[in-house]
């Protein structure tokens, strides 16, 4: 089968482009920090939250998760009563008719965001290439440097 790999040969260590067919993006500041991604060939569901980036680079390193099955469409359902989806990546502008609805989401949200568990890996994601160079296990204990726990080199400061 041509195309992007699946979720599982990433998080066994397999560099390439990204799986990632369907991401919601809820944290972000010069590029994505947090949200929810989906594979496109399996369907696998995951939380991811910005370990590092570097300044405003397109790399990050993330902390994946699984979530709950169904847990992104049942969230994409509710958010698409008042937002429009934008795919591969939506970044919902979290601005709702009332604050009970933005409660609400936000409850749901935190609710699957809760849904994550079992084995966490780290991910360095070339976000503006939407290729993913590394996954690692997550350490016992975090690494003084996560870019070079990922065996890549870190971008020298621009002088």
């Amino acid at each position: 089968m041509s195309g992007p790999p699946c979720c599982t040969e990433i998080l066994r260590g397999t560099a390439g482009e990204s799986p990632f067919s369907r991401i919601i993006g809820l944290g972000y500041y010069d590029g994505l920090l947090s949200g929810f991604a989906q594979c496109g060939r399996c369907g696998n569901e995951f939380s991811f939250d910005c370990l590092e980036d570097q300044g405003g680079e397109s790399l990050r390193i993330f902390c994946f998760r699984r979530i709950a099955a169904g847990g992104m469409d049942r969230l994409v359902k509710n958010l698409s009563r008042h937002l429009e989806p934008r795919w591969p990546v939506w970044i919902p502008v979290w601005s709702f008719p009332s604050v009970d609805i933005e409660q609400q989401l936000s409850g749901e949200v935190r609710a699957l965001e809760a849904t994550a568990g079992g084995e966490r890996r780290v991910i360095a994601w070339d976000l503006e290439r939407h290729q993913i160079l590394a996954a690692r296990d997550y350490p016992s204990a975090p690494p003084p440097d996560w870019i070079v726990y990922c065996g890549l080199r870190r971008n020298p400061d621009p002088e």
